[in-house]
Formats: C-alpha cells, structure tokens, sequence
C-alpha cells in the first residue's frame, strides 16, 4: 500500500523518487485462489441445474459475483436475445443484512453478457414460477434470487446455499470468489467466442 501511495506521489512530481521502492513487504504469503477442476465444475453444474434458482447458480459458474446475481432483476434479462444485463450489485449492509442496490464496482463492471448452454431454459421455468407464485408485476421487475414467497435473499444465505450445494454435490467447497474462476471454462464449453469471453469476463478479474 504505501509503495502504491508514493509511486503515486511520485507521478504527481511530489517525490522525486519512492522511498518504498525496494522494501520488501512482510507477513504470511497469500493463499492461492481454489477453482473448481473441470470435472468438478460439471458436476456441480449438472447438480444445480436441477435445483429451483439453478439459472442463477449457472450464471454465478459464468461468472458473475454474487452481489451482481443477487440485483439482478426479471427487467435485466432478455429471453428473447438471451441476454442478461448486470447494472448494479447489492452488498452486505453494516448489520450484514441485504444492503440497498447501488452501481456495479467499476465502470467495466456494467455490462451486457450472452445466456450460454441451457440458462434461457431454466430462466424460462424460473420466470414461469414467479408469475404463477408472486405475480404479473414480479415478473415485470421483481428480483429474481428470492425465496419462494418473494423475499430477496440475503447475501449470506446466498453464500450458505453454495456451500451446501458443494457439499450435496460432492465437490470441494470453495469460495463464490473462487467459483468466478470456473467462468472462462464454462463460457468456452458452451462456444462462446473468445472475443465475447474477454469482454463479458473483462470486469470479473478486478473482483
């Protein structure tokens, strides 16, 4: 941090040089990001796909963060293109409660992604269960990750279900941070260009 901070002073021309330079930072290394291996990924997908928000848990494969999935709603989603547009994200709050929508992390953050494989499928269904559950309006512009009597879920609840998905799944439990990893594999699996790939994926490796 404090090599950042005076490599910027530096640029600024406040500093003719950064003190901070050659200081070697101390502590424990970091760990190493787990990702899913191929096999366990489809695994893992083939076992959410069944469950009731399995759109939703193929879209977190495909990369999306979980703040983003939890914002998105039945408005940001275009079946007939097969298209899913992330415009905001929904975080914690103080008390760890669901925090009110706000804008996505970084300019890039905001954009327009294709629905690959099966996902128009399974948003179909979902979309066909919240009208016939909650109503006309919800599928107009209600959230899509809700319990089923329409209550947005929380971001920890949404958490504790992958880890129990994992589990039931028998694949290791790595982090949703860590699942993000999975969605270069999953969006070239489904023959998505490698052009579309870097620029749906483009804001996900700033996470």
């Amino acid at each position: 941090m404090l090599r950042s901070i005076f490599g910027q002073a530096l640029d600024d021309g406040l500093i003719v040089r950064n003190p901070a330079a050659k200081v070697q930072a101390s502590g424990t290394a970091p760990k190493q990001r787990q990702a899913l291996s191929g096999g366990d990924r489809a695994t893992l997908r083939a076992h959410v796909a069944g469950d009731r928000l399995g759109a939703m848990w193929c879209l977190t494969l495909a990369g999306l963060r979980r703040s983003e999935i939890l914002a998105l709603r039945w408005a940001d989603v275009d079946l007939s293109a097969g298209t899913v547009t992330v415009s905001r994200s929904i975080t914690a709050d103080a008390s760890g409660r669901r925090g009110a929508p706000t804008g996505t992390r970084t300019h890039s953050g905001a954009r327009c992604l294709p629905l690959v494989g099966d996902v128009v499928a399974l948003l179909s269904t979902l979309r066909a269960d919240h009208g016939a559950a909650l109503g006309f309006e919800h599928i107009r512009s209600g959230f899509l990750a809700v319990d089923q009597d329409g209550t947005p879920l929380r971001p920890e609840r949404w958490s504790d279900m992958w880890r129990t998905h994992c589990q039931t799944a028998g694949v290791p439990v790595v982090t949703l941070h860590s699942a993000r990893h999975t969605s270069v594999t999953t969006l070239r699996a489904a023959g998505v260009s490698d052009d579309v790939v870097g620029r749906g994926m483009a804001a996900t490796k700033r996470s």
